[in-house]
């Protein structure tokens, strides 16, 4: 009885083994899966995508940004060609009276200029500079009598101012012949605005020194240049020296390791949703001065980072449902697997049902049929079984059922298939190899089936086991003519004799 419990269960695994729901688990676990990975991979791949072109735009910003502030700075290189011009041409402009007029035109043409310093050869120092109320001008003489004079804004009327700033007078260094020197910013005049410095010195022909000249542009100006431009608009912007002051824009607060640009070069760090550029604002204005431009990719091009953000929620999303799947199909394994098992067994023997008896005996006859091989079709009924139900009870019964089954299992090929179709009835769809003798194969079947029953009963409980078959020999494939045919050979074949097994000649059904 043990032995033919194992042959049960191993029935039981191979059906379940057999099972659809599994399978379609397996499948479907399968796609997701990929469809997750292939998420995964267009989600990486679209990524790279935007940040490649956020970092393109970015660049393209803080190039706008840069060359709006090299247009801003240029007046102050025009106010010092213009001075360089005129005092080589006529040093006498270095005379009080002339110098005046001449800083003057110069302030009033260009009004970004917030401040312009002339310091002659023998320390003569004159510093004109933009006061709330007009100009100043602050003058220190050879000796050093410092004078200074007030100039209403159209430079129509003047007035002594009886205690000039002195401090405002810069000792201007000594530049080399076609340099200009770019400074830290300064304080302009003494209402404490800060200005940054360009200078230059004046050369005769004999390259002796005349002058040197520096004009300061008001630091609202480049404020106001960087907010005209786009990199205000997409994040915050700043402008640095070469030693790290800020110069216009606001401090950026940035990761150290962003701040080292080479010259010339741009540098562009992506951290996180964070996008960070650097550069020199312009080698060849001569403005080494830096520009940080940070910016979050969401502001720079919305339309990339929203298809990358569309990609990361759906691949999260195929993610979170292949993981959701998982788990329902964790948990509903068993239940699952026992409707389905139950769907296509026999629940007393755990053989196939009669559902699950023609469905695979179809695919065998005509997986045979490919194959040029022959199978045959066999029906069982256990004589006078109702007996051993009404003598020693349903569960000895199903028992002996049980015992039924395994012995035709036992002696049923991997490809076979073996069922309960009925009460006491069975029937095998087995794939004949070569030469085999289909009588001689179903009686062994058959008597097995004999022995194993009567196992279950006593002496004075008559049973037995008879059986039908029919083969495809005859050219008949299907399984419904096979199975009449099996089942006709038997009914009459017991009228006869009971307890053996009969055969079917068949042949093709139109």
């Amino acid at each position: 009885m043990s032995q033919g419990m194992g042959t049960m269960t191993e029935g039981l695994i191979s059906e379940r083994m057999r099972d659809p729901f599994a399978w379609v688990v397996g499948v479907a676990l399968v796609v997701l899966t990929l469809i997750a990975g292939s998420s995964l991979f267009v989600r990486a791949d679209v990524t790279d995508e935007a940040q490649q072109v956020t970092s393109e735009a970015v660049q393209v910003i803080g190039d706008a940004a840069a060359a709006q502030l090299v247009e801003s700075s240029q007046p102050a290189d025009l106010v010092l060609t213009a001075l360089q011009s005129g005092i080589y041409a006529d040093p006498t402009l270095l005379e009080p009276t002339d110098l005046a007029t001449m800083l003057a035109t110069a302030l009033l043409s260009f009004g970004d200029v917030g401040s312009i310093e002339v310091q002659a050869a023998d320390g003569t120092t004159a510093a004109m500079y933009r006061v709330s109320d007009g100009f100043a001008l602050v003058g220190r003489s050879a000796d050093g009598t410092v004078t200074g004079t007030h100039f209403n804004p159209s430079f129509t009327s003047q007035d002594e101012i009886a205690d000039p700033p002195e401090k405002v007078l810069l000792d201007l260094e000594q530049v080399d012949v076609g340099d200009v020197v770019r400074g830290e910013p300064q304080p302009i005049g003494s209402n404490g605005g800060l200005a940054v410095p360009s200078r230059l010195s004046v050369y005769s022909e004999d390259r002796e020194l005349i002058a040197t000249v520096q004009a300061a542009i008001d630091i609202d100006t480049l404020d106001e240049a960087l907010a005209d431009t786009r990199a205000v608009e997409v994040g915050t912007v700043g402008v640095y020296s070469p030693e790290g002051e800020l110069i216009a824009g606001e401090d950026v607060d940035v990761p150290d390791d962003i701040m080292g640009t080479a010259e010339g070069e741009g540098t562009v760090v992506i951290d996180g949703s964070w996008v960070y550029y650097t550069r020199t604002v312009s080698n060849d204005a001569g403005l080494a001065w830096t520009l940080v431009l940070c910016a979050n990719a969401d502001d720079v091009v919305p339309a990339a980072s929203a298809v990358s953000h569309t990609m990361s929620f759906y691949t999260a999303l195929v993610l979170v449902l292949v993981v959701i799947f998982a788990a329902v199909a964790w948990f509903l394994r068993r239940p699952a697997g026992e409707v389905s098992l139950l769907a296509r067994t026999d629940a007393v023997t755990g053989l196939a049902n009669r559902h699950r008896f023609f469905a695979r005996g179809r695919d065998i006859l005509r997986a045979a049929a490919r194959r040029g091989a022959h199978v045959v079709v066999v029906v069982f009924d256990l004589d006078g079984f109702k007996q051993v139900n009404d003598v020693i009870g349903h569960d000895a019964g199903d028992e002996a059922l049980q015992a039924v089954g395994d012995a035709l299992e036992d002696r049923a090929g991997p490809r076979d298939v073996v069922a309960r179709t009925g009460g006491d009835e069975f029937a095998v769809v087995h794939w004949l190899a070569e030469g085999d003798d289909a009588g001689a194969m179903v009686e062994r079947m058959r008597a097995a089936a004999d022995a194993a029953l009567k196992e279950y009963v006593t002496e004075d409980i008559a049973v037995g086991v008879s059986a039908g078959w029919a083969t495809t020999h005859g050219g008949e494939r299907h399984l419904d003519h096979l199975m009449k045919a099996a089942d006709g050979a038997m009914v009459r074949g017991r009228q006869d004799e009971k307890g053996t097994a009969y055969g079917a000649k068949v042949e093709v059904v139109d």
